[in-house]
């Protein structure tokens, strides 16, 4: 991952700008929108979501993909398979703060 996109992908993390949220990249809610870890990053890089409605909740995602970035977007972010999979378990399985999730990535990407 380049310099330049992981200090802004940090920040915007940090910022309270926006709402953790689980399962999907992007997620439309009563209170407005939520977002994974992945899903900031996607809306930072100005990415277009694609609406994907499912059951109750109207979710966005990226290629038709709505839980995960595809592997032309990880190619295009500088992002593995492991790492993501590492960020999917922190920001779902663990409920890591973004805060907690940003500080993994200054460190490890």
């Amino acid at each position: 991952m380049k310099a330049s996109l992981k200090r802004k992908w940090v920040k915007a993390l940090r910022s309270g700008k926006y709402k953790k949220g689980k399962y999907q990249l992007r997620r439309q809610t009563e209170k407005g929108d939520v977002y994974c870890c992945l899903g900031v990053l996607c809306a930072i890089e100005g990415v277009k979501w694609k609406k994907e409605k499912a059951l109750a909740t109207v979710n966005y995602g990226v290629s038709g993909d709505v839980g995960s970035l595809t592997p032309s977007r990880q190619k295009q972010f500088g992002i593995d398979d492991d790492a993501q999979s590492k960020l999917i378990v922190m920001n779902y399985g663990k409920g890591f703060s973004f805060n907690r999730i940003a500080t993994w990535i200054e460190k490890n990407l």
